[in-house]
């Protein structure tokens, strides 16, 4: 009996013996390029809002980490199949549910409605229906999902809205005065302006029009409940220590 309780006792004491059984080898993170949530720069180091959270998270239990670029499609793939540990910036739904077990909400998941500073403003309204009660044309970008609220409203104003498959198009376009106005993710909008040289002329409405909440996605097949157990102890330790929120923002801080 005592044999047996040796080891349980020592894996008890021993944080590196406890992490290593919930990550025996360094988890794989799939990613595409997607500032500022996850990107690799020039020189080969991610960097990225959620990469800071997930770093954070992991160092406490602690595990390590790889990364493995894929298009967005076949990380997916690769979490039903086991061959990628983690997806980020990831929606719950029935299908993901399947072979997917899903953290704690880490990043609120903000859509805006950006306008041109200083003018889109005048006459904004409270809401996103009250603007599109007045008429105004909205551009959106095909296949990103906004949730069903905002899909449903985004239905009934049919004829003012216009949708492009590359977001940077309603830049352009909202410019042109082609559309009034656009939605975008609070964080990589914004990056995206600044990419294109427009960070000071487009500004996202003061409140979100959306809250969709995303999450660390873990594999069923290569994942532990025990593992995403601990990430979720990480997740609100970082918050009650002021981390998360001093990484929050650096990224949504207006220079």
């Amino acid at each position: 009996m005592t044999r047996l309780l040796l080891p349980l006792i020592a894996l008890l004491l021993s944080p590196a013996l406890w992490a290593a059984t919930l990550c025996p080898h360094p988890l794989r993170v799939g990613y595409d390029q997607w500032p500022p949530y996850h990107s690799r720069d020039d020189g080969g180091r991610m960097r990225g809002f959620t990469i800071e959270v997930l770093e954070a998270v992991m160092a406490q239990i602690p595990c390590q980490l790889t990364y493995v670029e894929r298009p967005w499609k076949r990380v997916l793939q690769g979490v039903k199949l086991g061959e990628i540990d983690i997806a980020m910036e990831a929606f719950i739904n029935e299908e993901r549910a399947v072979y997917g077990i899903f953290s704690d909400a880490y990043n609120p998941g903000e859509t805006g409605l950006w306008l041109i500073k200083d003018i889109g403003t005048q006459g904004q309204g409270n809401s996103l229906a009250s603007w599109l009660g007045q008429g105004q044309r909205l551009g959106v970008t095909r296949g990103y999902f906004y949730g069903d609220e905002l899909i449903t409203l985004l239905a009934r104003h049919s004829h003012q809205v216009s949708a492009v498959p590359r977001e940077s198009q309603n830049y352009h376009k909202l410019l042109l005065g082609r559309i009034d106005g656009f939605l975008g993710d609070r964080l990589a909008t914004h990056q995206g302006l600044i990419d294109a040289g427009l960070g000071q002329k487009v500004v996202m409405a003061e409140q979100p029009v959306a809250r969709l909440p995303t999450f660390f996605m873990f594999s069923k097949r290569s994942v532990s409940p025990a593992l995403v157990t601990q990430v979720n102890l990480a997740l609100a330790q970082l918050r009650q220590s002021g981390q998360y929120g001093r990484i929050w923002q650096r990224y949504t801080q207006t220079p």
